[in-house]
């Protein structure tokens, strides 16, 4: 069975699939870049 994905590699893996910098997910969900940065969703 596959390791269940945490929300920040999720977040991640998803971002890169659809070619989108994280400055660009910022942008299109609203939050700053520095949020999405510092929210460590990405961490890992």
């Amino acid at each position: 069975m596959d390791e269940a994905l945490s929300f920040g590699r999720w977040v991640k893996v998803r971002r890169v699939a659809l070619g989108l910098t994280q400055a660009k997910l910022a942008e299109q969900t609203g939050y700053s870049t520095v949020t999405i940065q510092a929210a460590n969703w990405q961490v890992g």
